[in-house]
């Protein structure tokens, strides 16, 4: 027994829903127990052989929540392995897996989760609760707000791609000065980046949710509740305003501004600055529906053939 997709579903288990299409699906499913909102009793109707359960909202994540297995986190307290320094400051309830290193003066907040191999850098702050899973980093100065998630192999605080490039001679990096400032509640997925500034902070807000594979570049600006999915990136000195959204692969230029509510269609490259709630598409990005009229006539285009129109 146990949460399923309706289409997979056996008598025994356990398959949430919400809204009209997804009531009737599970209605028809072989799922012993229906999760669903109370607003949508009514529309579902008779329970018929079904046990009915009844949440305010989300009625997926609450389902997912209770069959959830536990986590396998490390024991309360700092593992024999690990290498904390003397003056770091660490909370209550902090626990700390093997091969861990927290550098000095890094001040670690109340429950904080180190897994193993994850590694704090000088002077880093991490808030109560976040969670640094295996191998993930967190560079010198940088911050983490609470409640957050580096995801493995994370690394919050790398050099920015920064060089001074003349003709003709070996190109010379540029130290970094800057770090990164991360919000509460934040994710940053698997193998993602966030490096730090060239002289002032990379900026993200709260509740901004990263996939895998991103990038955030140096002096980059993430405002709040963005929500950026596999393999996008933003490049340095751009700007993403609160609520703003870049599917999968989708790249933004540096020193451009995405402003608040935009979305950016997948494997989109944003050239130039978005106005509030537009969504665009292509490469380069424009208005969703100048990109399709653009796509439709390229097909038109090509079908068409020598003295004939399409």
């Amino acid at each position: 027994m146990g949460p399923a997709a309706p289409e997979h579903a056996a008598s025994g288990d356990v398959v949430a829903a919400s809204g009209t299409a997804w009531l009737a699906v599970a209605k028809a499913s072989a799922a012993g127990t229906v999760v669903l909102r109370t607003q949508d009793l009514e529309a579902y109707g008779d329970a018929q052989d079904k046990t009915l359960i009844l949440v305010d909202d989300a009625p997926l994540r609450r389902t997912l929540e209770i069959f959830a297995p536990k986590e396998d986190v490390p024991a309360q307290g700092i593992h024999p392995s690990a290498v904390v320094d003397p003056s770091a400051s660490v909370g209550h309830d902090v626990r700390i897996g093997p091969f861990v290193h927290v550098g000095p003066g890094a001040c670690l907040g109340d429950g904080v989760i180190l897994e193993s191999g994850s590694q704090v850098g000088a002077r880093a702050k991490i808030g109560a609760r976040t969670h640094l899973r295996h191998h993930a980093v967190l560079g010198r100065d940088c911050e983490l707000g609470q409640d957050g998630t580096l995801h493995e192999h994370a690394v919050v605080g790398g050099e920015g791609f920064g060089f001074d490039y003349a003709p003709g001679r070996p190109a010379h990096r540029l130290p970094h000065l800057g770090a990164v400032c991360i919000g509460d509640r934040f994710e940053l997925g698997v193998q993602s980046c966030v490096d730090r500034g060239l002289l002032t902070n990379t900026s993200i807000g709260h509740d901004v949710k990263i996939d895998n594979l991103c990038q955030v570049g140096h002096n980059a600006t993430v405002g709040d509740r963005v929500r950026m999915s596999g393999m996008s990136g933003v490049a340095g000195s751009s700007v993403l305003e609160d609520d703003v959204v870049l599917a999968g692969a989708a790249i933004v230029k540096d020193h451009v501004t995405v402003h608040q509510g935009a979305t950016i269609g997948m494997d989109s490259c944003v050239i130039s600055d978005v106005p509030a709630g537009e969504v665009w598409s292509g490469s380069p990005a424009r208005p969703h529906r100048q990109f399709l009229r653009s796509v439709a006539l390229i097909n038109r285009l090509a079908r068409s053939k020598p003295g004939h129109s399409s």
